[in-house]
């Protein structure tokens, strides 16, 4: 990310600007997709939740946000900082940091997902999670299905093998292409030993990012999508198959 900040310890507030926000500027970049036009809302909705608890008021701009910019001031329940509390003056601390050299790993948006298919799950029934699941592989993956049908599976094997390289799992994938089957092997998945270092649990809809997104995935390429085993620990092995 790409921030300034002011912060006034007398006045008991912080301002800050988020002048490049990766996970927003990566949704803009999507050319087959329109990002949800109240996707930026999640922060407010979450952090002013808790904070309110202490107090706190959180506020925020975003005015800017199809640009991946927005805003934000924090500050006491009833003490509200001056007009100009953007502006660096004496007494007031001002930061920030340049996204140049620094990878985004955001983990934390695995462990809300798994939570939004908990609440479809629990809300709407098992149904409305395949459902969901399966629409949202055929939309947000189309890139990756419509090369996969000019060029065969080797390009699902290069796509996942840049996930995990992503995530910074790559020892954790085995994907191997022979002829027409690519047989994909996963030891444990990164993500729920992640969850599990925070003392959560995955749900039990959590296997579908597995089960039937894969199969959707398969299923748009015209091809067999095979699960052999899933355990506990999110160690898998599946194959996509030519017809």
């Amino acid at each position: 990310c790409d921030t300034y900040s002011v912060e006034d310890p007398e006045k008991r507030y912080s301002y800050s600007e988020m002048r490049f926000c990766p996970s927003r500027a990566m949704l803009n970049s999507l050319e087959h997709i329109e990002p949800y036009e109240h996707y930026c809302e999640h922060c407010k909705i979450i952090y002013s939740r808790v904070l309110e608890k202490y107090g706190a008021v959180y506020e925020r701009d975003h005015t800017h946000v199809a640009e991946a910019r927005c805003s934000s001031v924090l500050y006491e329940k009833g003490n509200e900082p001056p007009a100009d509390f953007k502006e660096p003056k004496e007494g007031r601390k001002v930061g920030g940091c340049k996204r140049e050299g620094k990878k985004y790993l955001h983990r934390d948006f695995h462990l809300l997902g798994d939570n939004a298919l908990k609440y479809c799950g629990e809300v709407f029934g098992d149904d409305a999670v395949v459902e969901f699941l399966t629409d949202y592989a055929k939309t947000f993956f189309a890139p990756q299905i419509e090369e996969t049908k000019k060029h065969g599976m080797i390009v699902l094997k290069d796509w996942l093998d840049r996930l995990y390289r992503v995530e910074e799992a790559s020892e954790v994938l085995h994907a191997e292409l022979v002829g027409d089957v690519l047989t994909v092997t996963i030891d444990k998945s990164p993500v729920i030993e992640y969850m599990r270092s925070l003392n959560q649990e995955p749900s039990k809809y959590y296997i579908e990012e597995t089960r039937t997104l894969y199969k959707a995935i398969a299923d748009a390429c015209g091809l067999e999508f095979n699960l052999e085993y899933y355990d506990e620990d999110g160690g898998t092995k599946f194959t996509f198959t030519k017809k």
